[in-house]
């Protein structure tokens, strides 16, 4: 697991609540690719074992930029989504434009799910239109412009947009698929109603439980132990 080979990137995965992390590692040739989402979006890229990225020219200060959506296909017409501005990013559009690559799915609690050594397929057209992209500065003005207009292009796709697409395959796994992960760490039980350790799935035949356990543990982001109540009754 990418955690355990190299630990110093775990304040960088805690750090970002959700999206893309790029990363080239000393040693490595091969580039990384950290994709932080819901559970959900995660279990779809493992049924269909791989996902599309969609890049979407933007025009901003009269550059010509690009914008990333990687979509996850739990449903054909509407996906799982996530939005990528890309501003001030030259790492993330130099793995695009590789050919193979490994991709590490992490869940809203930083949990590790899934890994896999995957092939990128890109048309000669996205190619050309992300080399040529300029990697703004960031700032949030240009992010929130940015996003807006990613979404609504998004929303109006066609069917060549879909054909278009970067598709990511999964070639094979890079550790076992059905992990199961036990947590003993005692601040992470300091709540009401909380036992001394808990398991975690990708897979649940049943999620209640496991997902009012996952909303204790995003809570704990913003409150203290004791202000945390697991299934209370009115």
């Amino acid at each position: 697991m990418l955690t355990i080979l190299h630990p110093e990137i775990i304040s960088l995965i805690h750090d970002i609540p959700v999206g893309l992390i790029p990363l080239w590692l000393n040693g490595e040739d091969v580039p990384k690719l950290i994709i932080k989402a819901q559970k959900e979006a995660i279990l779809a890229a493992k049924i269909n074992q791989g996902f599309s990225i969609y890049a979407v020219p933007v025009c901003m200060q009269k550059k010509n930029t690009v914008g990333l959506i990687s979509a996850f296909f739990d449903d054909e017409d509407e996906p799982l989504i996530i939005v990528t501005p890309m501003l001030d990013n030259k790492t993330l559009r130099d793995i695009l434009l590789s050919i193979k690559l490994d991709v590490y799915f992490f869940d809203f609690n930083n949990r590790e799910l899934l890994g896999y050594r995957a092939t990128i397929e890109c048309g000669s057209d996205i190619k050309n239109l992300i080399k040529k992209a300029i990697i703004l500065p960031f700032n949030i003005s240009s992010k929130k412009l940015s996003y807006d207009y990613i979404v609504k292009w998004f929303g109006h796709r066609n069917e060549k947009d879909d054909i278009s697409a970067i598709n990511i395959k999964f070639n094979y796994t890079l550790f076992p698929e059905d992990l199961f992960i036990q947590d003993t760490l005692p601040e992470n039980h300091s709540y009401h109603g909380s036992q001394p350790f808990s398991h975690s799935l990708l897979e649940r035949k049943e999620p209640g439980p496991f997902q009012e356990r996952d909303i204790v543990q995003l809570l704990h982001k913003v409150f203290a132990p004791e202000q945390i109540y697991l299934g209370p009754l009115g």
